[in-house]
């Protein structure tokens, strides 16, 4: 900044010095070239052509050139210059201008290339006693480094201002000595900027409106800690949050303040602040915690077993109160901080990182079973690893112990129900009559009657397996009337098997309902043999009847003869 007030005093005495002394006295003077090159601007001289007649070392500079460059060099033919320029010249007028000169475009040697320079030309006409113009005296100061500053202060403004006005900021200035808050309207200029036109509706105008804008329960805390302290030149600058009240509306707001200009005590005459609003930024944090906690009971009730492990496989957090009735609970006392090494036995802890180190391997989650001896007590744990963003891993355990032996049970008593089912003469089948009554169990004695494998059955119809459509017809018609009544009984029926051949059986067929399905049970009885001996015996009684009816009725035809016979004998005699 000296060095641009220096060439603008500069050219004020060059401007005087012309003033003052006549053409003759300039035309003899620039001939003392000691003097001359002494002057900090750049001075030429110009015939009324526009030939250079005389510059001095300060030009030669600006331009970069040697001694001997621009004699007989033609000022007017420069592309630099502009026609406005010209114009002015031709016309016999003074000018004053900034001119960018492109040293890409000159036709002399210079030693800047490609580049630009901002200078600050002054052209005065040189007159003689007749009035005609004898030539130019020409000043010319280098102004690119104030031109460069003032660009860069420039940009630097309007980033401020880009910066302020995004992010809902003001700037203001306390004047400690004249106890006065100002805030500058130039820089604060965005009607969107929520905080300015809270800020401007509290209209504080000194520290003690400044504080009475403050929330009670914040006030002490910026007072006695923040403000006060940098007043006092205790710190030099403070960063905090508090809120600020108009009209029962309160606004949450960061500031960072800075004290500058200090006085011979150290204590500084002005205080800079930047004040944005965070009051979304705080509602959201807000929300975050409660989320947060929320989060934290639901966990804590879930009867799951539920931790996070670092990527150094140590204990972050553990969720337990729900798992503590299951005999899952670890305290965070006893885990938080520790590892894997510290809570299971080498062989367990070895194979819990091999499974998070594949879940990170391959990003996804990972379920698997295992077991675990507690208190003297074989204890089965379904657990599921779910990789999270920073290399740490989730777990859910679930205490599996009570299902897989009631699992058992029912496996156990499913083997000895097979075990009857195959074993009674009965023929039972199953039925999926949400599946299209596609058949899900048959037994031994099934195979039997039916002359085919199970395995040949299972998950096929009636349809699939009767060549005679019309006969499968008939069995789905009874089938639905036993799912519409919910039981259907049948005795000494024929029933056709899948060759064709017709066997007598008893039916019985059941409706079950389990949770969302439905199914039929079928059990049939062949009476195939009984029917037949039945029908012999029926054969054989019946035999046995005819010949009795016939002795019978023989004994009386013979009787009768007889009887006449010995009658007449008894009269003879």
């Amino acid at each position: 900044m000296d060095s641009i007030i220096g060439n603008i005093s500069d050219q004020l005495v060059i401007e005087d010095f012309i003033d003052i002394i006549g053409d003759e006295e300039i035309c003899r003077m620039v001939k003392f070239k000691k003097i001359f090159d002494l002057l900090p601007c750049g001075i030429e001289v110009l015939d009324e052509n526009g030939v250079v007649v005389v510059c001095n070392k300060a030009d030669r500079e600006i331009f970069g050139v040697d001694d001997d460059t621009f004699v007989d060099f033609n000022d007017f033919e420069d592309p630099n210059v502009p026609n406005e320029i010209l114009q002015e010249i031709d016309k016999g007028h003074a000018f004053n201008v900034l001119l960018p000169y492109d040293f890409s475009k000159i036709s002399y040697t210079s030693i800047y290339k490609d580049c630009i320079k901002y200078l600050s030309v002054r052209g005065i006409p040189l007159y003689t006693k007749h009035q005609t113009i004898k030539g130019y005296f020409i000043v010319i100061v280098d102004d690119t480094l104030y031109h460069q500053q003032h660009a860069i202060l420039e940009d630097s403004f309007t980033k401020l201002q880009v910066a302020i006005n995004t992010g809902n900021s003001i700037i203001w200035e306390y004047d400690v000595i004249n106890n006065q808050v100002y805030i500058d309207p130039v820089l604060n200029n965005c009607k969107d900027n929520s905080l300015l036109q809270f800020i401007s509706r509290i209209s504080f105008q000194n520290k003690e409106k400044f504080y009475e804008s403050i929330h009670p329960e914040d006030l002490v805390r910026v007072r006695d800690c923040c403000l006060e302290p940098l007043l006092n030149g205790d710190i030099t600058h403070y960063t905090t949050t508090y809120r600020r009240v108009f009209n029962d509306e309160a606004m949450w707001i960061r500031v960072n303040a800075r004290g500058f200009k200090y006085d011979e005590n150290k204590k500084p005459s002005k205080v800079i602040f930047y004040a944005s609003d965070i009051t979304q930024e705080v509602q959201l944090e807000n929300s975050l915690i409660n989320l947060e906690r929320e989060s934290d009971r639901i966990l804590n009730a879930i009867p799951d077993l539920i931790f996070v492990i670092s990527n150094e496989y140590k204990f972050q957090k553990v969720f337990a109160s729900g798992a503590k009735s299951k005999g899952l609970y670890l305290s965070e006392k006893d885990t938080i901080g520790k590892s894997i090494d510290d809570i299971f036995d080498p062989e367990k802890a070895l194979f819990f990182k091999e499974k998070i180190n594949n879940a990170l391997k391959d990003n996804v989650e990972t379920e698997f079973d295992y077991s675990l001896q507690i208190n003297g007590k074989q204890c089965f744990f379904k657990s599921r690893i779910s990789p999270l963003e920073d290399g740490s891993t989730m777990h859910i355990i679930r205490d599996i112990t009570d299902k897989i032996v009631q699992q058992d049970e029912i496996n156990r008593l499913n083997a000895i129900m097979d075990i009857i089912l195959s074993s009674v003469p009965l023929v039972v089948s199953v039925k999926n009559v949400s599946d299209n009554f596609k058949y899900i169990y048959f037994n031994s004695e099934a195979e039997h009657v039916m002359n085919r494998r199970a395995k040949d059955i299972l998950g096929k119809t009636d349809f699939d397996l009767f060549p005679d459509q019309t006969w499968a017809s008939e069995i789905r018609s009874k089938d639905l009337k036993a799912i519409a009544e919910g039981r259907l009984s049948e005795y000494a029926v024929n029933y056709k098997d899948p060759s064709g051949k017709i066997r007598i059986v008893n039916a019985l067929r059941t409706r079950v309902q389990s949770k969302n399905e439905v199914y039929l049970v079928a059990m049939l009885w062949d009476i195939t043999e009984q029917h037949n001996n039945e029908l012999e015996l029926i054969k054989a009684r019946e035999s046995d009847r005819l010949k009795t009816n016939f002795l019978a009725n023989i004994s009386h035809e013979i009787r009768t003869p007889l009887n006449a016979i010995i009658g007449f004998a008894s009269i003879v005699g």
